[in-house]
């Protein structure tokens, strides 16, 4: 085999088979957990009972954390389901919106766990599924932005 024979890396295999799985996760993971989490605060009155003033559960931050939560997560929704449209059609634009959604998901989290901190005043905010939430989008940001900028087999596949 000669350097003329020998082809580049190109399509979903390598590493990229692992961005792959996370890229269809994604969309229904977040969908998951908007359902789980948000869902009861709007459908069951809890909205209601943490944002009237004079209610037992009342604190004058639910209202924004719960906005805030609720804003962001849609978003971050449209994003995942955008990213994964971008990665079926192998489109160039797949690897910059990967990197603009890692590059954003750890300060909307410390934003998020900044704002639950007014709120939940008798416990900490930095619960062990926040802690995992953290890391996970330092270590998605510390992997996979490099390996999206540097891959040969990201380079060749995304071209459309």
């Amino acid at each position: 085999m000669n350097a003329w024979t020998v082809s580049e890396p190109v399509g979903i295999g390598g590493w990229l088979i692992v961005v792959a799985i996370g890229v269809f996760v994604s969309p229904f993971r977040v969908l998951a957990s908007f359902v789980k989490t948000l869902t009861p605060i709007v459908r069951d009155g809890v909205w209601s009972a943490l944002t009237t003033p004079g209610s037992s559960a009342y604190q004058p931050m639910w209202a924004p954390l719960i906005v805030y939560e609720l804003l962001g997560n849609f978003g971050l929704l449209l994003a995942y389901v955008g990213l994964l449209v971008l990665f079926v059609k192998r489109s160039t634009k797949f690897p910059r919106l990967f990197i603009w959604i890692a590059a954003l998901t750890f300060p909307f989290l410390v934003i998020d766990v900044w704002l639950s901190s007014f709120v939940l005043t008798d416990q900490s905010a930095l619960d062990p599924g926040t802690v995992r939430g953290l890391a996970t989008s330092i270590g998605t940001f510390a992997i996979w932005v490099p390996y999206m900028l540097l891959s040969r087999r990201v380079r060749n596949t995304f071209i459309a």
